[in-house]
């Protein structure tokens, strides 16, 4: 059996979208919006290093708000 962490993509892997226009703090909903957090690659390399699978998951709040289909 292998070691296994999960991480959530928004806020632990990437950076939360500041949306200035319309005051909020949200999921990235696109590429351009998207912005790895600083020393998460070293910090995935470092778990994968000591026989961790890491595996990334996210619930796209975006979809419950009819952001998108």
């Amino acid at each position: 059996m292998k070691k296994a962490v999960f991480l959530d993509r928004d806020g632990i892997i990437n950076k939360m979208w500041h949306d200035q226009e319309h005051g909020l703090v949200d999921s990235p909903a696109n590429p351009e919006q998207f912005e790895l957090k600083e020393g998460i690659g070293e910090f995935i390399k470092a778990l994968q290093k000591k026989g961790y699978l890491v595996i990334v998951i996210s619930n796209q709040p975006g979809m419950a708000k009819k952001k998108y289909t």
